[in-house]
């Protein structure tokens, strides 16, 4: 049986997947893979690049059987890295709201200094203006409907980084400092489900594109969410995980599309 590996995002924690664990009731064996930078205590570690971020965390894993990868935003883009790096070990991928890169230097200049932008912000601020602003954002505008005790622990989870390890993660991890994955993901031949919220406008359109172009890939729109489905569907999430390892169909939650 596969190993499920999961994959947080950008200012989570391994944490952020639990609702989605709590569905999937000891149906598979799983692993959490924590990104570089992020987390209490975490400090900038060695590697100077995506690349070898990459590498890194081929290395945390170690040697062994095929894996399922599982990985949200930052941790979808990681997940398609580790895909693209390393074809041989990745037999499935589950990307949520994943960006495969951007495609040209001038969007890639563009958005280093985006990413640079909140790397300064969190050093010259700290931590809490930093999630305040970060919360703000339109892309996390369908989180406020929410349960408040919900939003709460998800904001904990933000706020519980280091400084340091979280700018360098904007720095070095950031989409402009990211390797484009379009052209190694269609190579992928493993079996690739792309989940989306409709609210999600602009991830929805990136993810139409992917699995347009990788013979084994499905979109699946989740109606009425937004990006963050780890915390605004863990339930559907858990369901896509359990079709992904079993080969069936898309829960009925869902809106399955091949475009």
């Amino acid at each position: 049986m596969s190993e499920t590996v999961f994959i947080h995002g950008c200012a989570g924690q391994t944490s952020s997947w639990d609702a989605v664990i709590a569905g999937l009731s000891g149906e598979m064996a799983l692993r959490h893979l924590g990104l570089p930078g992020h987390g209490a205590g975490a400090q900038p570690p060695a590697a100077s690049d995506f690349d070898e971020a990459i590498d890194a965390l081929w290395a945390e894993l170690g040697d062994g059987g095929d894996l399922r990868l599982a990985g949200y935003s930052l941790g979808a883009r990681v997940a398609m890295g580790m895909a693209v790096r390393r074809p041989g070990r990745v037999s499935e991928l589950l990307l949520i709201a994943g960006h495969p890169g951007l495609e040209t230097e001038v969007e890639r200049a563009a958005r280093r200094e985006w990413d640079q932008g909140w790397a300064d912000r969190l050093r010259d601020r700290g931590m809490e203006a930093f999630v305040d602003e970060w919360e703000g954002l339109p892309i996390f505008a369908t989180q406020r409907s929410l349960p408040a005790a919900a939003r709460q622990a998800h904001r904990v989870r933000r706020l519980d980084h280091e400084v340091e390890g979280l700018a360098w993660s904007f720095e070095k991890l950031g989409l402009g400092s990211m390797p484009s994955w379009w052209a190694g993901m269609r190579q992928f031949d493993g079996r690739l489900s792309v989940l989306v919220g409709e609210r999600d406008h602009k991830y929805r359109q990136l993810g139409r594109r992917l699995v347009d172009g990788c013979p084994g890939g499905t979109l699946v729109v989740v109606p009425g969410r937004g990006h963050d489905l780890l915390l605004e569907a863990p339930d559907v999430v858990a369901a896509c995980l359990r079709s992904l390892g079993s080969g069936g169909t898309e829960p009925r939650a869902a809106a399955r599309v091949r475009p």
